[in-house]
């Protein structure tokens, strides 16, 4: 299930930062940069955006739904190593 959150913040499932707060702490660059992580894989990407990232594969509503889910379990999964770095 994909958490609708306001745009520019990312959610872990339980706690909700703003990009401002992703950029700004020097632990969590770090940790990305460790992973070889880019900070703004990070944030939760909406449909449209999706749909705007892989517009040449021309996706109908099923395959821009597809791409969301799979985008966001690989989101998740990047969150969940940059935790258990820190």
């Amino acid at each position: 299930m994909i958490q609708k959150v306001r745009k520019n913040q990312l959610s872990t499932g339980f706690l909700l930062l703003s990009i401002k707060d992703l950029f700004l702490s020097p632990r969590s660059l770090e940790a990305c940069r460790r992973q070889g992580i880019d900070p703004r894989e990070l944030l939760i990407r909406t449909p449209a955006e999706i749909k705007e990232i892989f517009r040449s594969k021309n996706l109908d509503k099923e395959g821009i739904e597809q791409m969301v889910l799979h985008y966001e379990e690989r989101r998740r999964e990047k969150v969940r190593v940059l935790l258990e770095v820190n």
